[in-house]
């Protein structure tokens, strides 16, 4: 009965604990030091939200008050480095795709070259869509161009229950906040 009951638990903890185990290798060693590689698990990974590479933030506040105007930020894509040189371009809208179902902005922008980018998106004064990127990831000595596209879906209107759709509302796009970067989207 002994044996039974300790293969029952041996199976059980490998069927319910292993299956869905991350593990995670990370550098612990600061800048000047040689790299020490320590590894973690995170038992049950499911129950966690893993962020890596470049990626929206999922469901921030921002982004379920940009529904508000029926918009959703579905992806964002990123263009590797265009420009290494001495010129490094302030940020920028180099791009705007409107559809009937989507909005597809591209930007323009310098950063750190090893960084990736979360991506969020907030609607402010009602009338202006903010774009957000936060560089992070790693640090290299030098500055890169970068290019991010922000898929955004045009939420349809039979799902909210309304008559007109919020995002026609919407006049301008700007970049983290700064208004140098303002530009009409139609």
């Amino acid at each position: 009965m002994k044996y039974t009951l300790s293969i029952i638990f041996t199976l059980f903890f490998f069927l319910t604990y292993g299956q869905d185990t991350v593990f995670i290798k990370y550098n612990t060693a600061s800048r000047d030091n040689p790299v020490s590689y320590k590894i973690d698990t995170l038992p049950h990974a499911a129950r966690y939200k893993i962020m890596y590479g470049t990626q929206v933030i999922p469901a921030t506040e921002n982004q379920m008050e940009a529904t508000i105007f029926k918009l959703y930020l579905k992806d964002a894509t990123l263009t590797p480095c265009r420009n290494l040189g001495e010129y490094f371009p302030p940020p920028s809208v180099e791009n705007i795709e409107e559809t009937a179902e989507k909005l597809d902005v591209t930007i323009q922008f310098t950063a750190n070259c090893s960084h990736e980018f979360l991506c969020d998106m907030e609607i402010i004064d009602e009338k202006t869509i903010n774009l957000i990127y936060i560089g992070y990831g790693g640090y290299a000595q030098c500055g890169c161009c970068f290019g991010l596209t922000y898929h955004i879906e045009k939420l349809k209107n039979e799902d909210w229950q309304t008559e007109e759709p919020g995002y026609l509302k919407l006049e301008d796009i700007i970049i983290n906040g700064q208004e140098y970067t303002r530009r009409k989207i139609r």
